[in-house]
């Protein structure tokens, strides 16, 4: 266990150079400067968490960046080369989220980028507009059981209730936090599975409105 909390079997280095830039940081790290980062992306991008040495100035620290889902699921996006930027948030517009928002820019496929998504964090893809039970039988119930609000955030909607869990689709698996609200308020284990954001605005448009 290093200083960080984690094991050497839960580290793995980084790339030869990591370059972040966010509105008030603009770094880059080369092989010399690197430090172990998690294995596991989402842990390294939810808590957007950099251990870094910076040999010119002979310190070593740890830099902790809050950032939102959207721009931790854009940040992943390119840091596995899929985006050659990160495009500006403040490009969304009205109820889009970040996968529409590429997607309309012209910059990466919303099934692209799910399909890569699914395929990196091991959760399976859905189409909302083919299952096989009736959404409005489905999520209604759920309507006394969750903040709306929250749902429509975040892009998450409850589908279906099962003995043991209740399936849940999502459309950015960074939104960790909001996953794990939605699930204490469920009372019930959840199960993730990802939709494309316009299915699941739709969903929620029908059977959660706000």
């Amino acid at each position: 266990m290093n200083a960080a909390g984690h094991s050497e079997s839960d580290l793995t280095p980084i790339p030869e150079s990591f370059s972040y830039e966010q509105s008030f940081l603009n770094f880059h790290l080369t092989a010399a400067d690197r430090l172990p980062f998690p294995k596991n992306p989402l842990n390294l991008f939810s808590n957007m968490t950099m251990h870094f040495r910076c040999s010119a100035a002979g310190f070593r620290g740890m830099l902790v960046v809050r950032t939102s889902d959207s721009e931790k699921l854009l940040q992943f996006l390119r840091f596995k080369g899929l985006l050659a930027e990160v495009p500006d948030l403040s490009s969304l517009i009205h109820n889009e989220g970040p996968l529409q928002m590429v997607a309309r820019l012209g910059l990466l496929s919303e099934r692209a980028a799910l399909e890569f998504l699914s395929k990196e964090f091991r959760i399976p893809c859905a189409d909302l507009d083919h299952l096989p039970f009736n959404l409005s039988k489905s999520v209604p119930p759920f309507q006394k059981m969750v903040d709306p609000h929250l749902c429509w955030d975040h892009r998450i909607v409850p589908l279906v209730q099962k003995p043991e869990y209740i399936g849940v689709a999502c459309a950015n698996p960074f939104s960790r936090e909001a996953l794990r609200t939605i699930e204490f308020a469920l009372c019930t284990p959840i199960r993730e599975v990802l939709a494309e954001e316009r299915q699941i605005l739709r969903v929620l448009g029908e059977y959660l409105p706000l």
